[in-house]
Parts: structure tokens; sequence; C-alpha cells
């Protein structure tokens, strides 16, 4: 050290307070680029749920508007809402094989059987036999019960979204 100068020992401690500055950024940014593909990728993963979800909330609000006409005394709805119903169990048969397949990698399972008890329990409270239809009483209940199952599958839907923050 007696034999450098003094611009070589200024380069020789800043190359020593440098390497660990280095290292760590190198990590930083590796694990930084690690976290963003793994995100994606299992953004990329989640939109297996898209189409079947999509078509269950589609087949939900279809069975609303049958379930509404059937109710309010029109009769020729009968087979349509039966077929509904059968889209709608088809629906939540696709979703299910979708959570199997994939809760290991996204824990998503709690959140589909609240979205699925939800839709289960939609489709049980709707009343399958004819005398439950075409009075008036039925009819403001059938209006008042599609607008308030509507508020309460949105409701249950967004709850069971992750958001950004808790996905983290």
């Amino acid at each position: 050290m007696k034999h450098l100068k003094v611009w070589q020992k200024l380069a020789l401690m800043g190359a020593i307070f440098m390497a660990p500055f280095a290292v760590v950024t190198y990590k930083m940014t590796s694990s930084i680029n690690a976290l963003g593909v793994e995100s994606a990728r299992m953004e990329v993963q989640g939109l297996a749920y898209y189409a079947p979800a999509v078509a269950l909330v589609k087949d939900l609000q279809l069975h609303r508007d049958i379930a509404h006409a059937w109710l309010t005394g029109d009769a020729s709805f009968k087979d349509a809402l039966t077929a509904k119903r059968t889209e709608i169990d088809n629906d939540i048969t696709a979703l299910d094989a979708v959570d199997e397949r994939l809760n290991g990698l996204l824990h998503t399972s709690e959140r589909w059987a609240t979205v699925r008890t939800a839709c289960n329990d939609i489709l049980n409270k709707t009343p399958a036999s004819r005398q439950n239809r075409a009075s008036p009483a039925t009819r403001e209940s059938s209006t008042r019960s599609s607008r308030s199952w509507r508020k309460w599958v949105m409701r249950r839907i967004s709850r069971s979204i992750p958001t950004s923050a808790e996905s983290a």
C-alpha cells in the first residue's frame, strides 16, 4: 500500500466498497425478475378460469330472467328454465374440473366452494312447482328476489376475486 499512488489507493477503496453493493443489486434484480415471471405464469394459468366462469355468470343471468318470466305467469319458459338449470350444473362441473386442476398452484378451492354454494342456493331457491307462480304476491316476490339475487351473487363473486394486494 505504501508504494501506491493516491489515485490508485482511492480506486482500490472504491472497488472494495462497491463489491457488496454490486452483489446486493444483482440479487435484488434477479429476485424481481423471478417474481415477475412467476406472477405472469400464475396469471396465465388463472385464465383457465375465465371461459367457464363467464359462461356460468351468463347462464345465471339468463336463469334469473327466465325464472322471473316463468314465475310471473309465462308457462312457455318452464322447459327453458329446466334447460338453463342443466347448463348451470354443467358450468359448475367445468369450473370444478378447472379448480381441481389448478388449486395446487392458485389455492382457489375455498373461494370457489363459496361461489359454488351461492350458485346452488340460487338454483334451489327457484320454485320448480306450478302452484308457486302467477299470484301477485309471487310476482312481486320474484321481482325483489331477482334483484337481491343479482346483488348477492355479485357481492359473492367480487369477494372471491383476489385483489393484487391479496395475491402478493
